[in-house]
């Protein structure tokens, strides 16, 4: 199977110093990182059709519908007192990106303006209960879980810090630094995501885990939490599955045309053992999933045994392992 490694925003340069090739990262979308997009108003972007994606030392990459538009190329580089490195896209995929990318983060920063935090002990259940149901953090965590579901992110990562609350997504089995926020707003956030998971919210000491589903542009996702105490405060770790990645068949997942040839012969082996490994984020749950259902779940009793089961198949029998109850690996 083609192997999946992390990539990088911008894409290798030819030799006249152009990508000779799309820069979607995933599913056809751009990925902007917050720390480029704040080098370029939006109303610019929209003006000259193009959009930051990354910056890095004096160097921003920059996706565009005309690489050779020198105009334009200037005009950025004159703003942003950066190097340009030109990037091609198609019109709409500009137009998408800057659509989504400009409104999350300003949407973001609008709704923490609202935010206030009233005074009261930490272990107060009722003053946290208070917190996490006010509006403002309902829609900024509601915000930035629709960016992490449109950018195909595998998880969000909620870190209180010394002075700052960082907000990190993870694309392509590679952590990217999204949005800093106030740090006096970092119990509101997490206690709002211990309320949605079903989690003890007068309970900061000890690591606690949850769940709940959502939808991000008609497709439904399910969040898993775990919040772990640190020095600073909770953490808090959003995986994200997506339910729709359980219905890929095998020929949609990047196989080279003679691998998937020889692995679909495996499958039909009625012995023996497959082994599939990878990083978070590369593909492994997804495989399993579309191989399991190429199979002939009518003529055959199929069993899966599974920690955690994070799709629901039909016409197939899964089972949660659950150590507590005596369900393992090796008793299932």
């Amino acid at each position: 199977m083609k192997s999946e490694t992390a990539k990088s925003p911008v894409p290798p340069l030819d030799a006249a110093g152009t990508t000779t090739k799309p820069a979607a990262a995933r599913s056809g979308s751009l990925f902007c990182l917050p720390d480029a997009l704040k080098l370029i108003p939006e109303i610019i972007a929209r003006r000259y059709n193009a959009i930051p994606l990354s910056v890095s030392g004096n160097v921003l990459g920059l996706a565009m519908e005309d690489t050779t538009n020198m105009l334009a190329r200037e005009a950025m580089a004159t703003i942003s007192q950066k190097q340009i490195k030109p990037v091609a896209a198609s019109k709409k995929e500009i137009r998408d990106a800057i659509d989504m990318n400009y409104r999350d983060y300003s949407e973001i920063e609008r709704q923490i303006t609202h935010i206030h935090i009233p005074t009261g002990s930490i272990d107060d259940g009722i003053m946290a209960s208070k917190i996490a149901s006010y509006t403002p953090e309902v829609e900024a965590l509601n915000t930035i879980i629709e960016g992490a579901g449109k950018a195909r992110a595998s998880d969000i990562h909620l870190e209180p810090g010394e002075n700052r609350f960082r907000v990190r997504y993870r694309i392509d089995d590679e952590l990217q630094d999204m949005i800093s926020l106030p740090l006096n707003i970092h119990r509101a956030i997490i206690s709002r995501t211990k309320v949605l998971a079903g989690m003890n919210i007068a309970d900061s000491r000890r690591p606690q885990d949850g769940q709940f589903t959502t939808t991000v542009k008609g497709r439904p996702l399910d969040v898993r939490v775990s919040t772990p105490p640190t020095i600073y405060g909770e953490t808090a770790v959003l995986r994200i599955l997506d339910k729709s990645l359980a219905l890929f068949e095998l020929a949609e997942l990047g196989f080279m045309p003679n691998a998937l040839e020889k692995y679909e012969r495996m499958l039909k082996v009625p012995f023996g053992m497959i082994l599939i490994s990878g990083p978070t984020g590369s593909g492994k749950t997804t495989t399993l999933y579309a191989s399991v259902n190429t199979l002939d779940s009518m003529k055959r009793k199929i069993i899966t045994v599974e920690d955690p089961a994070e799709y629901r198949l039909k016409d197939i029998t899964q089972i949660q392992v659950n150590p507590q109850a005596g369900i393992t690996f090796a008793t299932g």
